[in-house]
């Protein structure tokens, strides 16, 4: 499975196909989903606190944004 995995992944990047998401980046609408939001008194700006699912580009197109729980700043 783990081989068939690694072809399936290799194919997908040759098609310009590319994963993203990342813990710690910034909050941006337009690329995360934020199923979660947790108050954070050491944030100032809403950053990604975990990745639930990656999102993935094709070239420059978006295909599913990611899903994240996102630190945003305590009041």
């Amino acid at each position: 499975m783990a081989a068939i995995a690694q072809k399936l992944r290799a194919a997908g990047e040759k098609l310009g196909l590319s994963a993203f998401g990342e813990k710690g980046e910034k909050f941006d609408p337009e690329r995360h989903d934020a199923l979660v939001q947790n108050p954070n008194p050491e944030v100032t700006e809403a950053v990604v606190a975990d990745v639930i699912e990656p999102g993935y580009l094709l070239g420059e197109r978006m295909l599913r944004p990611a899903k994240v729980a996102v630190f945003v700043p305590a009041e």
